[in-house]
């Protein structure tokens, strides 16, 4: 007789196709799990590529100092104009006088004009 017809023999498509799916996701979920991991990597050693020495330690050290020391100059000779225009300005002290110099100057104005 052949086959039997029973329902035993026959596999279920639902929970193999849900395995199949699951292990598609697993194998490229490591597959790009790698490849972040190396690309990762790679940025690392481009960053320390550029980094100095430890040789370089007391250079750098020197140089901070050098910086501070010129930024510290500049900010002094910034303190001391603006100590210098901190003062009463010209138009409040000799106020009285340029108004003088005025009144002069426009009657001197007005006897040419005659």
């Amino acid at each position: 007789m052949g086959k039997s017809e029973s329902n035993t023999a026959e596999p279920r498509r639902g929970r193999s196709r849900r395995r199949a799916v699951a292990w598609f996701l697993a194998r490229w979920s490591m597959v790009g799990a790698i490849w972040t991991g190396f690309i990762a990597l790679l940025f690392l050693a481009w960053c320390a590529y550029d980094l100095p020495g430890p040789e370089r330690l007391n250079e750098l050290k020197r140089q901070r100092t050098q910086f501070e020391s010129q930024v510290r100059s500049v900010l002094d000779a910034h303190q001391k104009l603006l100590e210098t225009f901190k003062g009463p300005s010209f138009a409040d002290r000799d106020y009285a006088r340029v108004e003088d110099n005025v009144a002069y100057l426009s009657q001197k104005k007005a006897n040419i004009g005659e």
